[in-house]
C-alpha cells in the first residue's frame, strides 16, 4: 500500500496539466490572395475575436486551428484584397 500511494500521486500530478488542446481544424484553399493574412474569428460581445491567423504569401492551401468548448459560428477574414495583382 505504501508503494502504491506515491505512484498514484505522481500519476495524478502528471495528469493535471493545463495545456489547451486545439480540437478544431479548418483546412481550405484560397484563390487570388497573393499576399496577406487570413484570420479565423468568432463574434464575442459584438466584436470579432481572432482565434488563429496565418500569413499567406502566394500559397493556396491553409490550415487554421483553435480550441472550441462548444459549437460556434466561425468566420474567415483577410487583411488584403483577393485581387492584389490588379
Amino acid at each position: 500500500m505504501q508503494k502504491i500511494l506515491p505512484l498514484f500521486l505522481i500519476i495524478a500530478v502528471l495528469s493535471c496539466n493545463d495545456v489547451p488542446v486545439k480540437n478544431t481544424t479548418v483546412n481550405g484553399i484560397v484563390k487570388g490572395l497573393q499576399k496577406g493574412t487570413l484570420y479565423l474569428q468568432k463574434v464575442q460581445d459584438t466584436a470579432y475575436v481572432t482565434l488563429d491567423s496565418i500569413f499567406i504569401k502566394g500559397e493556396k492551401k491553409f490550415q487554421l486551428t483553435c480550441n472550441l468548448e462548444e459549437p460556434e459560428m466561425l468566420y474567415l477574414g483577410c487583411s488584403e484584397s483577393l485581387n492584389a495583382e490588379r
